[in-house]
């Protein structure tokens, strides 16, 4: 440990660096950066990106959910989220088809 100007204790140098390259790479994760451009970026794996940042990726499965939906077209309207209710499913306005 390094002391600062007022006495307190400073991390070193390399430490600071790695706490601003942990930093990045979550951003550009949570900015919906690829896992493959993030791992190329980052100079890892993308198996290695996992371990290193399985939070911060599990984090993100709600975002995915929404941009998926904006891209099949539901809105908040039609019952939303992923395993929830589907535009196209019955509901308390719409009525099954008859099969006869």
């Amino acid at each position: 440990m390094v002391l600062g100007r007022r006495g307190g204790k400073v991390a070193p140098p390399e430490t600071a660096v790695m706490d601003l390259r942990h930093a990045c790479v979550s951003t550009w994760l949570a900015a919906g950066v690829p896992l493959t451009q993030c791992a190329e970026w980052a100079g890892h794996s993308v198996a290695v990106l996992h371990q290193i940042y399985a939070k911060v990726v599990a984090g993100l499965e709600a975002a995915a959910h929404e941009r998926i939906e904006r891209a099949l077209g539901w809105s908040g309207e039609t019952g939303g989220r992923m395993g929830g209710e589907h535009p196209d499913s019955a509901g308390p306005d719409r009525t099954e088809p008859d099969e006869s």
